[in-house]
């Protein structure tokens, strides 16, 4: 009740609480007093519970508007999110495309020095398209990981989807890097294979880093769009049980902290050793 109301409400109840002992007692108290006692507390409980109710249906409807607004920037978030995730697996999809190409180019150069025929080696120019694709895609990354920092106040658990990217992102970086030294290093007949397990290195970090994008697709349906349409999406369920699916899980959110830390302390010990190399 209002802090206002409520003394006035007390002493009208007292009031009528006299007037009924009055009246049950038949004490000689003027007829007109109890009436227009009695009148006046009824009507003043009365407009008390209007102002009541009023204030109550006020608070409501603040209270749906609120939330109302909450779920329309909750869209704009996914949304937002939605955009530069769905680019960002599209272009990583286009760059491991086009690497593959290139490896496979190098094959069939390969099958026509040994049967004979004249190669066509592979211009700079195509490696450096499939260069300036792959640093595009990562802008896109880079993207992913300011969207999560700038709406940490609205899914401040998502920060684990960070250390996740980051870390693979890193592999992934790598790979790429001995992907493209090779192409410049060898000729198209010499070592094929270290170019071939450098494409298969590079494969298995853009689909891992791909699963988690799509761990974090799921995640932010669940957590912005659940409500809104009662509903939920079910977690990525792998057939390798190594295969690490981020999730906001209260249940592994500490494993998989603990993973990446340590995946990172590692990473950072060889960087050291080989510094010092």
């Amino acid at each position: 009740m209002d802090n206002f109301f409520k003394p006035v409400v007390i002493v009208l109840l007292i009031g009528i609480l006299v007037a009924l002992v009055v009246i049950y007692l038949k004490l000689p108290v003027p007829a007109p007093w109890l009436g227009d006692l009695v009148n006046f507390s009824g009507i003043l409980i009365g407009a008390y519970f209007i102002i009541y109710q009023l204030k109550r249906q006020h608070k409501n409807s603040m209270e749906l508007q609120a939330e109302d607004y909450r779920n329309k920037y909750r869209l704009k978030i996914y949304n937002e999110f939605s955009e530069t995730l769905n680019k960002t697996m599209k272009d990583s999809a286009e760059v491991m495309s086009e690497i593959n190409n290139t490896c496979n180019e190098f094959s069939l150069q390969l099958k026509l020095i040994n049967s004979g025929e004249k190669s066509l080696p592979i211009e700079n120019k195509q490696i450096f398209e499939v260069s300036n694709l792959f640093f595009d895609t990562q802008i896109l990354i880079y993207e992913i990981i300011f969207l999560i920092e700038k709406y940490e106040i609205v899914i401040p658990e998502f920060r684990i989807f960070i250390n996740a990217i980051i870390s693979i992102n890193s592999d992934l970086r790598d790979s790429f890097i001995d992907f493209k030294d090779l192409l410049f290093k060898i000729k198209p007949y010499d070592k094929i294979k270290i170019l071939e397990n450098s494409v298969d290195c590079y494969t298995i970090n853009d689909i891992t880093l791909t699963g988690y994008l799509y761990d974090l697709q799921n995640e932010l349906q669940n957590k912005l769009l659940r409500k809104l349409f009662n509903n939920e999406v079910l977690k990525r369920n792998p057939t390798d049980s190594n295969i690490k699916v981020i999730t906001t899980d209260v249940n592994q959110l500490e494993n998989l902290t603990k993973y990446f830390e340590e995946k990172n302390k590692l990473r950072e010990s060889k960087k050291r050793n080989f510094s010092n190399e």
